[in-house]
């Protein structure tokens, strides 16, 4: 068994010897294969990674007409809860919207307008199980 293992590498050895370029260039390619292929694997795992992100992230917001008085927004949260449980709701208040709208943009902007025009809305978190096209045609209806 020594014999043959000690065979196999003499004859390894000696034909790297008598034709180094042809051994170059075949270790120079399957390198190159090798580093595109992990390359590419990197590249999809980190889109597979930052797809995941997106849809963690993704929210729904519902509008509220003004036409619904604010005594029956409750009522319409629980509406809304018992199409999926598993959503989840949260409810803001037209106030509520103005001070956001008023940190993330402009706070003197709220100065020129007399009233705050923005309605209640309800902001609606789909879990991830949930991340499909059907259940977002469910949440427009």
């Amino acid at each position: 068994m020594k014999l043959w293992i000690a065979f196999a590498l003499r004859e390894g050895l000696e034909g790297l010897r008598r034709s180094i370029f042809h051994s170059f260039v075949a270790v120079a390619a399957l390198t190159l294969a090798v580093s595109f292929l992990g390359f590419f694997g990197y590249g999809a795992i980190n889109l597979q990674r930052a797809a995941e992100g997106l849809l963690e992230s993704l929210q729904f917001e519902v509008f509220i007409s003004p036409a619904i008085p604010e005594t029956e927004h409750p009522l319409l949260k629980e509406a809304i809860r018992e199409i999926d449980p598993r959503w989840g709701i949260t409810y803001i208040s037209r106030d509520s919207a103005a001070a956001t709208f008023a940190r993330e943009f402009d706070p003197e902007l709220f100065n020129i307008l007399k009233e705050n025009p923005l309605p209640a809305s309800f902001r609606i978190d789909l879990p991830a199980s949930q991340m499909q096209p059907d259940s977002a045609e469910l949440v427009v209806e």
